[in-house]
């Protein structure tokens, strides 16, 4: 559609990265990926896109970012990680310490793919039952068996999780909930969305069954942007981008508040 975009691809995490937290992926990996863009682009300000978790992460970067970020924009992100889709047994457990995300893991040091993707699982169902009876129901379509063969596989593709990332992740923001609260530290500086002054644009999925609109909206009062827009689309947490709907959705937005190549 016109935009240089440039793609951060953060890499398959190894045993030997299990040390790795939220202070290198924002500071280190993204910081310097932000720069490298505006430098190669030769554009004095950058529009950052997150979705989901990526969401978060560029959230948390542009409250603490010495970058210029013109626009900021999120689809499907956890911001209050108060409400919680899944059992409550697991909120329960996690909040009250009774399930030891630190002794976990010590033990595994990086998160294997196959525990993020049966907690996926475990929170999406029985969403994941659905999936197999369209394919029962249009198994003569092969244009559509084709498609959600691919989908299916994509969904089995998980990549480990690094341990120190995923300890942050849910002691500081599912447990105690510092995005919200102002207290999240990344590094020396404090992840405070009040610091946000971009133009802010935020997409939600009507019909999301990962990432509630009470996750997602809290972020509009938040942050300290005049220029800011919610709205909430009639999709799901993924086929938001797989029908390519969001790419049109940014570029109405984005294309007001950007200037021509």
């Amino acid at each position: 559609m016109g935009y240089e975009v440039y793609l951060l691809d953060w890499g398959s995490t190894g045993y030997e990265d299990k040390k790795i937290g939220l202070d290198t992926y924002i500071e280190k990996y993204l910081k310097q990926a932000v720069k490298r863009a505006i430098r190669h682009s030769g554009a004095e300000e950058i529009t950052i896109i997150g979705y989901c978790l990526g969401g978060t992460i560029v959230s948390i970067y542009a409250s603490i970012a010495e970058e210029a970020i013109k626009n900021l924009i999120v689809a499907t992100v956890p911001i209050d990680f108060k409400p919680f889709i899944g059992p409550d047994k697991w909120a329960e457990g996690l909040r009250n310490g009774d399930f030891n995300i630190d002794r976990f893991i010590d033990v595994y040091g990086v998160v294997p793919p196959q525990i993020v993707e049966r907690m996926f699982r475990a929170i999406g169902a029985p969403s994941y039952f659905t999936n197999y009876t369209m394919l029962f129901t249009r198994a003569h379509d092969h244009r559509y068996v084709d498609k959600w063969r691919r989908l299916y596989k994509w969904t089995l593709d998980r990549v480990p999780f690094a341990g120190e990332a995923y300890r942050q992740i849910a002691n500081e923001l599912f447990k105690e909930n510092k995005l919200v609260t102002g207290e999240l530290m990344i590094g020396n500086k404090k992840a405070d969305l009040k610091n946000i002054k971009a133009k802010l644009f935020v997409v939600s999925g009507f019909r999301d069954n990962l990432i509630l609109e009470e996750q997602s909206n809290p972020i509009m009062d938040l942050v300290s942007s005049k220029d800011k827009t919610y709205i909430t689309f009639e999709a799901g947490h993924v086929g938001l981008a797989l029908t390519g709907v969001f790419a049109g959705i940014v570029d109405k937005w984005v294309s007001n508040r950007s200037n021509k190549l």
